[in-house]
């Protein structure tokens, strides 16, 4: 009753929904093997967010937008071998917007808030993405 806004309601229920959503990102051992992104890269998508009454989306440069998906495709190769889906942690303010964003270059990429992981499960995490050049 609080708010008839799309994102904040898929963002309490994925909240109270958490557990059922991680279970698959889980390993045996109860760990999930995350990664994340770099704190300047974070604040900057969270910049390009931009809300109307559609919604939240992201508007990114081209160049900008290009790079990301390369960065985060090279981390995600680092997945491979595991049982598991390549699993992305962001801000729940972001989680969404960039969801939308990657969804037709890197769909089988799991991208969660860390509202969404049950205090039971342990956190690995195997890399930072950054968008600098190296």
């Amino acid at each position: 009753p609080r708010t008839k806004d799309p994102d904040a309601l898929t963002d309490a229920a994925r909240e109270a929904l958490g557990r059922q959503i991680t279970k698959h990102l889980t390993s045996p051992d109860n760990e999930v093997s995350i990664m994340t992104l770099a704190a300047p890269v974070e604040r900057s998508l969270i910049d390009a967010v931009r809300r109307d009454e559609a919604g939240a989306a992201l508007t990114l440069e081209p160049g900008l937008a290009r790079l990301l998906v390369e960065r985060l495709r090279e981390s995600v190769s680092v997945f491979q071998g595991h049982q598991r889906p390549p699993v992305l942690l962001c801000s729940a303010t972001l989680r969404g917007p960039l969801r939308r964003f990657l969804e037709r270059y890197l769909p089988a990429l799991a991208i969660i808030s860390p509202q969404e992981i049950a205090s039971t499960v342990r956190i690995k995490s195997i890399g930072t993405v950054t968008l600098n050049e190296a």
